[in-house]
């Protein structure tokens, strides 16, 4: 990517930094952010402590926790199972797992870079992987 080319998901021009850089569910991080708070409440060590009694932590933490759709570590396999497999992009299966929309067109808008032409996802294919997520939310342990 050149200097004058800019960066724009949407486009799937992504920046050298991000080409395979994995990406998180809400419900990843909350559960790795959960398992520090947990730790530091268990330990003596200031500096875990510290990091997990820190504002922005905290901060994270409930925001993670407030827009998660996937709860357990079961819920968050089962949906990277029913998003992987199509030829999507890390930043579209967390963007879809983290926002869940119901239609496709919704999806879409979340998503633009789902409409680029050279993008062969059938409408069916992303139907299908919309209504399983939300089926796979709905029912999570």
């Amino acid at each position: 990517m050149s200097f004058t080319e800019q960066e724009d998901a949407s486009e799937l021009k992504l920046g050298p930094e991000f080409e395979n850089a994995p990406c998180l569910f809400n419900g990843e991080v909350a559960l790795i952010l959960q398992e520090i708070k947990q730790a530091a409440e268990k330990t003596v060590d200031d500096d875990l402590w510290d990091r997990a009694e820190d504002q922005n932590f905290i901060n994270a933490l409930l925001y993670c926790e407030r827009f998660n759709n996937f709860k357990t570590h079961e819920a968050v396999q089962n949906a990277r199972k029913i998003l992987n497999g199509h030829g999507l992009y890390e930043f579209e299966i967390a963007l879809l797992a983290n926002l869940c929309p119901e239609t496709e067109p919704l999806a879409k808008a979340y998503v633009p870079s789902l409409l680029l032409p050279e993008r062969n996802i059938p409408s069916y294919e992303l139907r299908d992987m919309l209504y399983n997520l939300k089926l796979a939310q709905r029912y999570q342990n």
